[in-house]
């Protein structure tokens, strides 16, 4: 594999061999298009050792030029706006722009994307003098030029520019960008309707009511998919920076739209930016409203709407008035969510395990006993283990809630199911929660206990039996699971549950897997350490 380094060898031998530099350019192209794309990515540490002379007057002339696979192109494209030091600094980065002008116009989106990234990073950093004398003559070619892939780079370097433009340039970065939304090629529009958003975030206040308000009505009365999604997003970002009145004159029945469009991607949109077109039209729409378009999204045809709905679900519940919860997330989120739970989904089912967590301190213990535990069952004996794991990664704030009693018949019911989890994440978590199981079915034990007060508490009889059932079964990655939670409770059983759980320890110790019987020494060595600690 050639190196950075071998490539920095093969530039300098060449250099000091008396050859002229426009071969000597040739020759080192040629040897550029044999490199592997990790050459390409190490670029920095190439012009690091040829010094910024070089770098500036050779290298990066050669790079403009060169032919190779669109990945590495991609590379180069990358590491140019990385190369600020190795130019020479702040007063050298407009050598920068000849290879990046040239990447920006490639045919491969990938290789334009990065090169416009670097070109961005660039334009931060330049004086206002500096974007005057290089970078909006570079926006001007680009704008003209005779391949599409430049004209569409334009767009994405525009909103950066903008803010440090003079008025009468201002006046002219306008203009262009009309004609790029009203270009003959569709790459171009496309470009142009995805970029209305960030340029309407740098726009003057009068220009953005003015001039982009009448370029997202004339995307959005487009009939093609394209259009209404890139519309979508952008209200999404320009209904906060107007004012009420306008919000409600043309971003709301752009938004009444949405929900109801016949591209589940628009819809997806919706789901997204809810939230935050929901707190920019505010009372423009009725609470109702609100809640009948949030339920049509959690109901929606298409999964990829309904997780996208089901993300923002916490939010959406929080930001309901506490005098309007019952009749809001009772009555109408929370059937919803009863059939989410067994949605055909494991993505939808997945989103749903991470944020129903979170509804307990809004409902409170009474409901979230009454309409979420059962739910809470259900998706810890889901199929799916990424489902498990999400559920219960955040069970510690169920207990906080609804109190050591409820929260144990939803742990005990559910602790067999999580140990055999295929996922070693979920039986981990299952591991970490034992301790608190361990605990609570200590506290009930004591509350139930009606005999003699000699009678042993064996950490309740579902822990129990379910580490028992663990140790023996076929899959060695359960036994091991069960010495695991030995470990754990060691360090809360009395005594006399920690006798009885010697001799199923004890039974792992012929063990056919290696790893199971090095844990049987651990797990005695832990059982010592415990007993040992308590008797002194």
């Amino acid at each position: 594999m050639k190196g950075p380094s071998l490539l920095c060898t093969q530039y300098l031998s060449m250099t000091s061999s008396g050859k002229s530099v426009e071969k000597q350019i040739n020759e080192l192209t040629t040897q550029l298009d044999n490199l592997n794309l990790y050459a390409f990515k190490n670029i920095v540490a190439v012009a690091s050792d040829l010094g910024v002379k070089r770098t500036r007057l050779e290298l990066l002339p050669m790079l403009a030029n060169v032919s190779v696979d669109p990945k590495m192109l991609s590379g180069i494209a990358e590491q140019l706006g990385n190369l600020r030091e190795q130019v020479g600094g702040p007063a050298y980065h407009n050598f920068l722009v000849a290879p990046l002008e040239v990447l920006a116009a490639a045919s491969e989106s990938a290789v334009r994307s990065k090169a416009v990234q670097s070109l961005r990073t660039l334009l931060v950093l330049h004086s206002d003098s500096e974007l005057n004398e290089h970078y909006i003559p570079l926006l001007r070619r680009l704008s003209v030029h005779s391949m599409s892939p430049g004209r569409a780079s334009v767009c994405g370097l525009l909103s950066v520019a903008y803010p440090r433009a003079s008025t009468t340039i201002r006046d002219e970065l306008r203009t262009l960008f009309s004609q790029l939304c009203q270009d003959q090629e569709l790459s171009v529009r496309q470009a142009a309707a995805k970029s209305l958003g960030d340029l309407g975030k740098v726009l003057e206040s009068d220009h953005l009511k003015s001039y982009i308000i009448p370029l997202l009505i004339h995307f959005h009365h487009n009939e093609e998919d394209w259009a209404r999604l890139c519309t979508a997003e952008a209200s999404a970002s320009i209904a906060p920076l107007l004012s009420q009145e306008d919000r409600e004159r043309f971003i709301l029945p752009i938004f009444r739209q949405w929900a109801k469009d016949k591209n589940c991607q628009v819809r997806c949109i919706l789901a997204d930016n809810f939230m935050n077109l929901k707190k920019a039209l505010g009372f423009a729409v009725t609470m109702q409203d609100w809640v009948s378009a949030f339920k049509s999204l959690l109901e929606d045809s298409n999964s990829d709407v309904r997780g996208a709905a089901v993300k923002k679900l916490l939010k959406f519940c929080q930001s309901v008035d506490p005098s309007e919860k019952a009749t809001i997330i009772i009555k109408t989120i929370v059937p919803c969510v009863k059939k989410l739970v067994v949605d055909a989904s494991e993505g939808v089912r997945s989103a749903l395990a991470t944020v129903i967590v979170g509804l307990c301190p809004i409902l409170g213990k009474e409901k979230t006993v009454e309409h979420l535990l059962l739910i809470f069952l259900t998706l810890m004996k889901d199929e799916c283990d990424k489902v498990k794991f999400n559920i219960t990664s955040n069970l510690d704030s169920v207990n906080e809630v609804v109190g050591t009693k409820q929260f144990s018949y939803l742990m005990l019911f559910g602790i067999e199911e999580l140990a055999r989890a295929k996922n070693w994440r979920v039986r981990q978590n299952l591991i970490n929660s034992m301790p608190l199981c361990f605990s609570i079915a200590r506290q009930l034990h004591q509350v139930w206990k009606i005999g003699s007060e000699s009678r042993p508490f064996l950490g309740g009889q579902s822990c129990y039996s379910s580490i028992v059932k663990l140790t023996k079964d076929k899959n060695y990655k359960f036994r091991l699971t069960a010495l695991f939670c030995i470990n754990v409770l060691a360090d809360v059983c009395e005594q006399h549950t920690l006798r009885q759980m010697l001799p199923i320890v004890a039974r792992l110790a012929d063990d056919r897997i290696a790893n199971v019987r090095f844990n049987v020494a651990k797990t005695l060595q832990k059982i010592g350490s415990v007993v040992i600690c308590r008797l002194y």
